[in-house]
């Protein structure tokens, strides 16, 4: 989900994860990270 802060001046992201472990679940995440901040 990405939406304006209701406040400030910035975008928020929510995003979520889900794999068959713990471990996956946070490279996934990381990943997607990596990805957005590159974009920006």
């Amino acid at each position: 989900c990405l939406r304006p802060s209701g406040t400030e001046p910035k975008i928020k992201f929510y995003f979520g994860v889900k794999d068959s472990s713990l471990q996956n679940s946070e490279q996934k995440l990381l990943t997607i990270k990596e990805d957005i901040m590159n974009r920006l």
